[in-house]
Parts: structure tokens; C-alpha cells; sequence
């Protein structure tokens, strides 16, 4: 065995070197101008973002505080006691992050989307969960007071602590300008504030998503703007990391939650993507809950087994056992309500609960449709919004059965090459064999690698005897879901579920391997340390943006992907009367605009394509543009070119519609024109 141990220590020792020096190289550029960016962090620095964002910061944790407490009171419904205190909180702030989305869509439905509606229901929902919030700031208190952190807790908390605070920067430090963010991130909670509540929004794939995670954005737009909602995301990625920390602590030991935790937020693609106003991280949150709790339900099947012979009452912890189900079911529903992704998980969890099952011998058809129909409820309102809207409740899928509004086959074809062209550029077998570097190292694919940090310990699991089944599930949920991210679309974000649930994993294999204490901290803290400095260069790159204390058009008006962008947007705003509308051509971006918009995603066809198709002359199409009251067309031609290059959003059927569209946007007269960005007015225009 000690042979075994010391071949699999020098086995990983090997791949770190290897890994780390690859990692490295990629950022040799990086670590080569640390002066410059200590230089540029020091000249922009200001106080001004601390206390510009204090109102900010204080209404984000009393939102934190009224989930925790609000989702308290529903797990009480269920009759569930957990082992801990953070397994209660983490519990409860997913229930309540849960019931706030759903809220935040009635209240939609209803068209009542004012701060004069949410401040109320904050301050209501606050003073309902007072005594479950006083619980929680009480047991936190004495669990602070009665801790005994050793140097290396302290330095470890130390290193995460730095990381959340460069991420808050990263996060806040400057005005969203990240495509998908002005797509629909928020875009779309932008639209719905507007209309004071959920429309229908044609020709944007994104808008008929589930969007759980958008509702929360939504929600914090209306209380306090979209820097609220830019920390919406770095939230979960920090509950997502203490998921990690409570799954491992409670079934292998503390020393191990917390190596698994540092290990999570030692990958780069994890803190970059918090950053980021995404969804991935509420995804891969609620699918730790729901992984977690059918852990509990397996634990309550064992408990049951075991009823017999210690005298403990059958009928109690089958009702134990079946309410951690329930709420398994609820945890990957909202997963599915977040993205259709969480569809995944649910069919692997759906899987394993079969197997499990099949495997006591206790197959149950009705603990198979409580997990189910639990599963269901959540995400049931945006299948039917779908349903409403775009008459296919998972549009844009199942078209063959469903159909679905200004969706075509065209477009279904373009979708599916889509989502399936990311990952390695190597083509055929390379392409598989290439996945390791592809997800741990390579800066140069356009995506952020997890870091060296997983390889470096995963291939000592083959040195264990007897693992544990509860690993062995987390084994194989990861697995499954890594045999469909390779055939679907290999964004590394997207992986997160598969990829996080090996923290845990890693943290048995600490254990049960017994590493020697240098061996196993010494890549860890490379690892951390390279993200601080990468989140450091990050911002020392881009100073000016993120620290100085310029004001938020300042800040867009100088940030190179959004300034062309971004001044066409301001001449809109300031110069079209009211009641204009704008039709964008190239353009899918629309947050910023104030002024009402048509515009389509990068995944559907471009309305002037379908409307020149539908079109015999220019008579014809000016006749069709008035008859959609559409007063300006924004012409972003670097932007069409691309678009049509990357996915053919054009699709001309012949040379006769080309040259139409063409000789059309020649005739019409700007009133802007700069960077190859136009404003073309249609109103006066006469052939």
C-alpha cells in the first residue's frame, strides 16, 4: 500500500509539472508586466468605488438575508431537520432564491413590475422571516465566536477572501458591457421593466429560456439598478462553493470540505464566469442542492433498511426519506427553470434514482412521481409562458412536434451546427484527445480553462480500494454529464455541474490516499494564487475602466467592445423624439436603449431578411416597415458582416432578395454615421 501511494504521489507530481508549466506559459505575458499593472492600479485607484456602491452592497445583503430567511420558513414545510447549520442556510437560501424568481414572474404576469411593488414585498418578506434571519446571524455569531482557526484556515480563508473582493471589482467596477449581458442578460429584465411586466418579445431565441436567474436581475434592476444585479451572479458562485464545502464536509471530513472548496475556486473559468452576468452559476448551485439532497434521500433509504433492526419507527423515516426527495425535485426543477440545460441533470438524477432502486430491490412508482412532479412545478410557469407566446413550451426544441413562432427548419439547422461547434480545434479523434489541455490550460481557444488542479489529483482515484458508494454517484453523475457535453456544445461554463461535483471527489481521494501535507497544499495554493494574480492582471489591464472615478458614460464611451456601439445608442437617445422605433440590422445588442427596439439574436434570421423575402420592390418593403411603425433603422454594418459570416443570419434564397435589401439601404437617408454604425430615418423617406 505504501509502494501504491508513493507511485501515485510521483504520478501527480509529474502531471502538476506538466500542467502548472503549460499553465503558466500561457500566462507568461501576464507575469512579465506585473509592474505595469501595479503601477495603473495605484494611479486609478479610488475610494470612490466603496463608497459610490455602499447603498448597493447594503441592499444586496439584506436580499441574501430575506432568501435565507424566507427559505427557511419554506423548509420548515417539508419537516426536514438538517445535520447543520450551513446545510440549513445553503438549504434555504436555494428555496428562497427559488420562490423570489417565481415571485418576481407572477408579479410579471401581472404587469407589476415598480419599485413600488418590490420595496414592499422586501421590507414585508424581511419582517415575515425576522425571527429565521435573527436565527442565522445568532448561529453565525456563535459559531465565529467558538472557532479555533488554525494559520493555515486563516491563510486559506485569506486567499478566498482576496479572490470575492477581485471579483466584486471585476464584477461592479464598471457598467455591463459583455455581449450576452446586452443580448439578454439583461436586456431582456430591461424590456420587461420598461413594459412594466413579461411581453412577448419577437424574434429573440433568449427570451422564451427559462429564466430564473434573469427574474432575480430583473428584480434587483427595479430595487436598485443593474450593479445590483451584476453581484447577483458572483452570489451564487459563492453559495455554490459552500455547497462544495458542506457536501464534502458532511460525508468525508472538514480538513477536506475546505481543500474541495479551495480547489473550486481555484479554477479560473469558476471565478471569472462570477464576474460575469450569467446564469451558469445558479445552474450549477441548484443542481449541488439537488445532487446533495438525493445524497440525504439515499442516506434516509439506508436509515430505513436499518428501522428493522434498531427499533426505530418505519413510517417516520419513510417520511423523512421522502420529503429529501421531494425537495431533490424541487432543487433540479429550478435547475431546469434557470437553463434548459438543467434537463441533464434531471435525466441523470433520474437515472441514478432508478438504478439505486432497482439495485435495494424497493422500485417505487411513487416516490419516482413525487421526484418528478416536484420537478416539474418549478419550471411548469415558463413552459407555460412558452406555450402562450410562442405556442411550443420548450421552444426553441421539439420543433418537428411543436413548431414555434418566427422559427423555421432553417433556423433549427443553424441552431444545432451551433451549439455544437465549440471546443478543440483539432478535428476527429484529436479533437477527444485533446479535451484534457482544452479544459485545464488553453487560454488560446477563446474559452477559460478550470486549471491543472482536477488532473493533478483525479488519476490517484485508481489507487483506492472499496470507494465509498456516495462517491461512486458523484462518479458517475459527473461522467454522464461529460459524455453529453462532448457531444454537445463544449463551452467549459457549460460543464460546471460535472466538473464541481468532483471537488468532493477529490476531497476522498485526500483522505483516503493521505497525501503528505507539502504534496497537497503546495498545488493548491499555485493554483490560488495564479487566479489572484490573473484577476489582478485582469483589472490592472483595464484600470482606467474598472477604478477610476468616471462617471457610467464616461466609462462606455471608452470601452473598446461597446464604444461604436455605444455612441450610435447615446445619438438615439438623445436626438429620436418620442415614440420612435428602431429596427436593428447587425445589431443583436439593445440594453442602453431607450427608445423601443426590433431587433433578433445572433441565432435567429434578421427581420429585414424575412421582411425583404416577404417583399416584391422597396415600395413594397417601406410599406412593411411602416406597417411594424418602424421610424429609424440602425445599420451596424461591420456587425451584419459578421453575423451572416458566423451564422448565415441573412440566408438569401437567391441574388434577387441580396440585391433588393442592398440597393434599399443604399436609398435611405442617414442622420448618423460613424464606424460603419448608421442610423437611417424611415418616416420621410421617399423613393
Amino acid at each position: 500500500m505504501r509502494d501504491n501511494k508513493v507511485i501515485a504521489i510521483i504520478i501527480s507530481l509529474l502531471l502538476s509539472a506538466v500542467f502548472f508549466s503549460l499553465f503558466i506559459l500561457y500566462h507568461r505575458t501576464l507575469i512579465n508586466q506585473s509592474l505595469f499593472y501595479t503601477q495603473e492600479i495605484l494611479k486609478y485607484w479610488s475610494w470612490g468605488f466603496i463608497s459610490h456602491n455602499i447603498q448597493t452592497f447594503f441592499i444586496l445583503i439584506i436580499l441574501l438575508l430575506t432568501f435565507a430567511g424566507i427559505g427557511y420558513r419554506l423548509l420548515k414545510l417539508f419537516k426536514i431537520s438538517p445535520d447543520n447549520l450551513l446545510l440549513e442556510f445553503i438549504l434555504s437560501t436555494g428555496l428562497g432564491l427559488g420562490f423570489f424568481s417565481l415571485t418576481t414572474l407572477s408579479l410579471g404576469f401581472l404587469h407589476l413590475f415598480s419599485p413600488l411593488v418590490f420595496y414592499p414585498l422586501l421590507l414585508c418578506s424581511f419582517l415575515c422571516s425576522y425571527a429565521e434571519i435573527k436565527y442565522f446571524l445568532l448561529s453565525l455569531f456563535m459559531a465565529i465566536k467558538g472557532a479555533r482557526p488554525t494559520p493555515f484556515t486563516i491563510l486559506c480563508w485569506g486567499c478566498l477572501s482576496i479572490i470575492f473582493s477581485l471579483s466584486i471589482i471585476l464584477s461592479i467596477g464598471g457598467p455591463p458591457i459583455l455581449f450576452d449581458s446586452l443580448v439578454y442578460h439583461l436586456a431582456i429584465p430591461d424590456i420587461y421593466i420598461r413594459n412594466h411586466g413579461i411581453v412577448h418579445i419577437p424574434h429573440l431565441l433568449f427570451a422564451n429560456y427559462p429564466l430564473n436567474t434573469e427574474m432575480l436581475f430583473t428584480m434587483s434592476m427595479i430595487l436598485s439598478g443593474d450593479t445590483l444585479a451584476q453581484l447577483i451572479h458572483p452570489l451564487f458562485g459563492i453559495l455554490a462553493g459552500l455547497s462544495i464545502y458542506a457536501l464534502t464536509r458532511d460525508y468525508v471530513g472538514d480538513r477536506q470540505g475546505l481543500f474541495a472548496t479551495l480547489i473550486f475556486f481555484s479554477m479560473p473559468s469558476v471565478i471569472f464566469t462570477m464576474t460575469f452576468t450569467f446564469n451558469d452559476l445558479s445552474l450549477t448551485y441548484y443542481i449541488i442542492l439537488a445532487v446533495y439532497t438525493m445524497i440525504h434521500w439515499v442516506k434516509a433509504q439506508d436509515l430505513e433498511a436499518a428501522s428493522s433492526t434498531n427499533r426505530m419507527p418505519v413510517g417516520q423515516v419513510k417520511a423523512q426519506s421522502i420529503r429529501w426527495l421531494a425537495l431533490s425535485g424541487i432543487f433540479i426543477g429550478l435547475a431546469m427553470g434557470t437553463k434548459y440545460s438543467g434537463i441533464i441533470s434531471f435525466g441523470i438524477l433520474l437515472v441514478l434514482l432508478v438504478s439505486i432502486m432497482i439495485a435495494t430491490r424497493k422500485l417505487s412508482l411513487k416516490e419516482l412521481s413525487i421526484f418528478s412532479l416536484s420537478a416539474l412545478l418549478p419550471v411548469l410557469p415558463w413552459l407555460l409562458k412558452n406555450l402562450i407566446f410562442v405556442e411550443n413550451p420548450v421552444y426553441p426544441f421539439l420543433y418537428e412536434i411543436f413548431g414555434g413562432v418566427n422559427w423555421d427548419a432553417f433556423d433549427v439547422q443553424r441552431f444545432s451546427q451551433e451549439m455544437s461547434h465549440y471546443g478543440p480545434a483539432p478535428a476527429g479523434v484529436w479533437k477527444y484527445l485533446s479535451l484534457p489541455l482544452f479544459i485545464t490550460c488553453d487560454w488560446s481557444a477563446g474559452d477559460i480553462p478550470i486549471g491543472p488542479i482536477i488532473l493533478f489529483f483525479l488519476p490517484l482515484l485508481f489507487f483506492i480500494k472499496n470507494i465509498d458508494k456516495t462517491i461512486k454517484y458523484l462518479l458517475i453523475f459527473c461522467l454522464l454529464y461529460f459524455l453529453f457535453w462532448i457531444n454537445t456544445s463544449m463551452v467549459i461554463r457549460f460543464l460546471f455541474p460535472g466538473i464541481v461535483l468532483l471537488c468532493p471527489v477529490i476531497g476522498y481521494i485526500i483522505k483516503k490516499i493521505q497525501i503528505p501535507s507539502l504534496a497537497l497544499k503546495l498545488p493548491i495554493f499555485i493554483a490560488l494564487i495564479l487566479n489572484i494574480w490573473t484577476l489582478y492582471a485582469a483589472i490592472g489591464e483595464h484600470a482606467d475602466f474598472y477604478l477610476k472615478d468616471n462617471t457610467r458614460e464616461e466609462k462606455l464611451l471608452s470601452a473598446m467592445p461597446v464604444k461604436a456601439y455605444y455612441q450610435a445608442i447615446r445619438f438615439i437617445n438623445e436626438s429620436l423624439p418620442q415614440g420612435s422605433k428602431v429596427l436593428f440590422i447587425g445589431e443583436p445588442r439593445r440594453y442602453y436603449c431607450e427608445k423601443e427596439v426590433l431587433t433578433s439574436s445572433e441565432l435567429n434570421t434578421e427581420i429585414i431578411s424575412r421582411l425583404v423575402k416577404e417583399s416584391k420592390d422597396t415600395d413594397q418593403l417601406l410599406q412593411r416597415l411602416k406597417k411594424l411603425k418602424i421610424t429609424h433603422i440602425l445599420y451596424n454594418k461591420n456587425g451584419l458582416a459578421w453575423l451572416n459570416r458566423q451564422f448565415n443570419c441573412l440566408h438569401w434564397e437567391n441574388e434577387a432578395q441580396k440585391s433588393l435589401f442592398e440597393s434599399f439601404i443604399i436609398s435611405l437617408p442617414a442622420v448618423y454615421a460613424r464606424d460603419n454604425i448608421y442610423l437611417f430615418q424611415i418616416t420621410n423617406h421617399k423613393q
